[in-house]
């Protein structure tokens, strides 16, 4: 199976690393570009093969290889090593419908795993004359935006994530 065949958007979900590593990372893709081009963090820190694509029709793919085709993005930044990006290439292969509720799942423990990715301190200070929203008044408005989505698409527009990180 090629990137290029999945339905987008696309939604990532696959071993972290660094800080959070033994934990599970999310990525939305909205494009084959999204996908096929990433940041040096993810494709040295092991965030690649095994990750868990679920594209629009719900259709699941894992990632069991990760072929570097050459540099992508600004050649100064990359040079700098300021903004190291690659082009890759991605074998899939498929593995079935993934239930949305499985995908829900996913997403609900990472809010629950990662609390400080999906909550805004800003709001918890009031910054800007905000009123102060807690913390776990943000989580559980993250998990029921979550819970209501009736397809892949519509949960991607419901969580804020990008795609590979840097």
């Amino acid at each position: 199976m090629e990137a290029s065949q999945l339905r987008y958007p696309v939604l990532g979900i696959g071993p972290d690393w660094g800080a959070y590593a033994g934990t599970e990372a999310l990525w939305a893709f909205h494009s084959i570009s999204d996908l096929t081009d990433i940041g040096s963090g993810a494709l040295n820190g092991g965030a690649v093969i095994g990750t868990l694509l679920v594209d629009a029709r719900g259709q699941g793919f894992k990632i069991t290889e990760a072929r570097r085709l050459g540099r992508a993005g600004n050649p100064l930044l990359h040079f700098l090593g300021i903004h190291r990006r690659y082009a890759i290439h991605l074998t899939l292969v498929d593995v079935g419908p993934v239930p949305l509720d499985e995908v829900k799942a996913h997403i609900l423990k990472s809010i629950d795993d990662h609390a400080d990715s999906w909550r805004n301190d800003e709001l918890i200070v009031g910054e800007g004359g905000q009123v102060p929203v807690d913390e776990e008044t943000q989580l559980e408005e993250h998990k029921s935006r979550v819970r209501v989505t009736e397809n892949i698409p519509e949960l991607i527009q419901s969580i804020d994530v990008e795609c590979w990180i840097v």
